[in-house]
């Protein structure tokens, strides 16, 4: 591998690096959304049938 192809790759990965960083942190708040939902249902669920 030639000295010119190292530093194209080492540019192009830092290009990447913050896509790649935005697309984790928008992953985990999709999860941290789904689960928290999940989590008020089974609450209000738990809560109607504490109630009858």
């Amino acid at each position: 591998m030639k000295n010119g192809d190292t530093i194209a790759t080492v540019i192009a990965f830092l290009f990447v690096l913050p896509w790649v960083a935005r697309l984790i942190a928008s992953a985990k708040a999709t999860w941290r959304a789904l689960t928290e939902g999940q989590t008020r249902n089974e609450i209000k669920r738990y809560e109607k049938s504490e109630v009858h």
